[in-house]
């Protein structure tokens, strides 16, 4: 679809038969999915730049011999623990290390002759290492050499994505319940304005009428502060007039505030423009005129 301003949108129409004063009705509402597909290209992109952070990382390219005794120690990796290449050539592993028994345990196992890899934390940063046992021409384990690389960017990117893709899920969940009670709420308010067009003004049944208004229009609330939510990082930012988007709330904001209750609006002389989010300027404006009406003594509603 396009928008007034001729903006391609992708829109998922979805339609519910209702009655409608006796007659059947198709009501369709049309949801904009446009910015769900574009966190989902967001999120593709970001898994492509986590693959070429994990391509890109640093290395320690590391040997002992059989003894445990460094023979080989380079890599860019070594400036993230503080050491130089070949600074600990010559030292004990085993006694190095002694602190991390996972590392002691690892060399013993590629000792041993078995090959594995593992993921260890020095000085708060992740390396995975991979032990190979090195042998000599009668296949006899003399050493081991290995390579560890500093992962603890991909650990945190990977946290990231996986908190990402939680709170996308959540804010679908949350997207797709407002929706439907948007649903249930629109069959109520129209229902309810047709009683209200039946009703004379001394009715003893116009004030739960009203009350029925109300309280689908505060329904209406908790929706667009789940739609909030559900978009989150995605608001819809453009040039906005004022004067505009509380004119076209007037009907709402009347209905909601009850007929005990007068409400009178002053538009600026010079259009007031302003970079928002409908939707969240909406509901600012919602929570100003709501909260002013509940503050306000019975005697002088």
């Amino acid at each position: 679809m396009r928008t007034r301003d001729d903006e391609p949108r992708v829109a998922m129409v979805t339609g519910m038969l209702t009655d409608f004063d006796g007659r059947d009705a198709l009501m369709l509402e049309f949801r904009d999915v446009t910015e769900t597909r574009r966190v989902e290209e967001a999120l593709r992109l970001a898994e492509a730049r986590l693959r070429s952070v994990v391509a890109a990382s640093p290395i320690v390219l590391f040997a002992v011999d059989r003894e445990g005794v460094f023979t080989v120690s380079e890599g860019q990796g070594l400036k993230r623990l503080g050491l130089e290449p070949g600074q600990v050539v010559g030292l004990s592993a085993f006694d190095l290390y002694r602190g991390h028994p996972e590392i002691v345990q690892s060399l013993k196992q590629a000792l041993a002759g078995e090959e594995r890899t593992a993921v260890v934390t020095i000085a708060g940063l992740d390396f995975e290492t991979h032990y190979s046992p090195l042998r000599d021409a009668d296949a006899q384990v003399v050493g081991v050499i290995g390579v560890a690389t500093d992962v603890t960017e991909r650990h945190r990117l990977e946290d990231q994505l996986r908190q990402a893709q939680r709170m996308e899920a959540i804010g679908r969940l949350a997207g797709g319940v407002a929706h439907d009670f948007n649903n249930l709420l629109a069959a109520m308010l129209g229902h309810s304005e047709l009683m209200m067009g039946r009703l004379e003004a001394g009715h003893p049944l116009r004030r739960n009428v009203e009350e029925i208004q109300k309280a689908a229009s505060r329904g209406a609330m908790l929706t667009r502060q789940l739609l909030a939510f559900g978009r989150r990082e995605m608001l819809a930012m453009r040039v906005l007039d004022l004067n505009l988007v509380v004119a076209g709330m007037e009907g709402m904001l009347r209905r909601l505030i009850g007929e005990d209750v007068e409400l009178e609006t002053f538009a600026a002389a010079t259009p007031p423009a302003v970079r928002a989010d409908r939707g969240q300027l909406e509901q600012v404006i919602l929570n100003l005129v709501v909260n002013a009406r509940d503050a306000m003594p019975r005697a002088a509603r």
